[in-house]
């Protein structure tokens, strides 16, 4: 289990994975009192970080949902046929009868619209015998209405700035000195993401050790996948392998978040049903898939499939992949 991280650790991170996945690591982690362990693992918050939880539904949905809560970090809800895109919410919190997915956006340019109807529909499919409710935070920025939310759904948007006050409220008093620190750092850290891109420069935290951090010069949201045409050059140099020896690999995508590699899975996909050339090798009978930890057979092969336990994998087919979405 690692430690809930540091304000240096976590501005570390800003440069190459976005400001987004700095605030999804910071609350993740003082909700539980620990990093989160892979994509998709449930875990027990702690009381802090349900009393966080109860501030934020009752404010956003007038309620307080009794009884154990589970939270997820980045909750994966699957395609339905293989071909459509995969969801994943930053978080999930799964009672009995209930899931509130959360979304967080640290950019208004990062909205993608449609992102949150899709994921009320997947989570509606995947999960039809429970609420679902959806949360959406993000800079204070003007969001349309969805364009309709299915039966037994509901959505809710909100800023940082309103959620601020519950994390200083949760976390008021407390005596572990890692949560208090970084409860101060997102108290710093939140009200900068309404702030222009220019100025955040001239007004970064501290790191801790009450140095200036440096900040990333572009916004959190990076082109997802970031450097894509490089990752897709890279998946075809990996396919024409599996071209050539027949033999299955996994393609290592450091610094990915989950909607990152469903969209090379995607992109990859769409590529290597063209019948591609690569050094001389006509690929044609290979597939991307992901791989999962938990349901999947074997282990991963790449550090990006050990950290997190979900891998993008090349596979060898038998007949010509050309119209074919594999099932896995």
């Amino acid at each position: 289990m690692r430690p809930i991280p540091s304000a240096a650790e976590l501005l570390s991170r800003e440069v190459r994975e976005g400001r987004e996945a700095v605030v999804q690591r910071a609350l993740s982690s003082l909700m539980l009192g620990h990093e989160p362990r892979r994509w998709n693992e449930a875990d027990t918050p702690t009381a802090r970080g349900r009393r966080f939880v109860a501030l934020l539904d009752a404010a956003a949905f007038g309620e307080v949902r009794p009884g154990p809560v589970r939270l997820v970090d980045e909750f994966e809800l699957p395609s339905r046929d293989g071909a459509e895109r995969a969801g994943w919410p930053d978080f999930a919190l799964l009672w009995d009868d209930r899931i509130l997915l959360i979304e967080l956006k640290a950019e208004p340019g990062s909205h993608s619209p449609g992102q949150c109807e899709r994921y009320l529909s997947l989570a509606r499919h995947h999960h039809p015998g429970r609420q679902v409710d959806l949360l959406y935070v993000t800079p204070t920025m003007a969001v349309k209405a969805l364009s309709g939310a299915p039966e037994g759904c509901h959505y809710v948007h909100t800023t940082w700035a309103a959620v601020l006050p519950h994390i200083a409220e949760a976390w008021a008093g407390t005596e572990a000195r890692a949560e208090s620190e970084l409860a101060t750092f997102l108290g710093d850290y939140l009200p900068r993401l309404d702030r222009p891109r220019a100025q955040r420069a001239s007004s970064s935290p501290a790191d801790g050790n009450g140095r200036e951090a440096a900040t990333s010069p572009g916004s959190s949201e990076q082109v997802k996948p970031p450097g894509m045409p490089t990752v897709l050059r890279t998946l075809l140099e990996t396919a024409a392998l599996v071209q050539s020896d027949r033999r299955q690999r996994g393609v290592d995508l450091l610094d990915q978040d989950p909607e990152s590699l469903e969209a090379v899975r995607i992109q990859g996909r769409d590529l290597l049903r063209t019948g591609p050339v690569h050094d001389g090798i006509a690929i044609t009978h290979v597939q991307p898939w992901i791989w999962r930890a938990v349901t999947s057979t074997g282990e991963a092969l790449t550090e990006s499939g050990r950290a997190t336990g979900y891998e993008l994998r090349l596979s060898p087919y038998r007949a010509p992949v050309a119209a074919a979405e594999p099932s896995r």
